[in-house]
C-alpha cells in the first residue's frame, strides 16, 4: 500500500539520518501501523527539523 511505501521510505531516511530502530517497536504491534508511521513522522520531522 502507500502508507506501507511510505512508512518504508521513511525508515531509510531515517535510518540514514542515523534514527535506527526509532518506533520499530510500536510499528510492529498488530493493528497500530498508523499510529508507528505517524510515530515516525514526527521523530522524522524533529530530527530534520522541517
Amino acid at each position: 500500500t502507500d502508507t506501507l511505501n511510505d512508512l518504508n521510505e521513511a525508515l531509510n531516511i531515517m535510518a540514514k539520518k542515523g534514527w535506527k530502530c526509532i518506533g520499530i517497536s510500536t510499528v510492529a504491534q498488530p493493528g497500530s501501523l498508523l499510529t508507528g508511521y505517524t510515530t515516525l513522522a514526527h521523530a522524522l520531522m524533529e530530527k530534520t527539523g522541517e
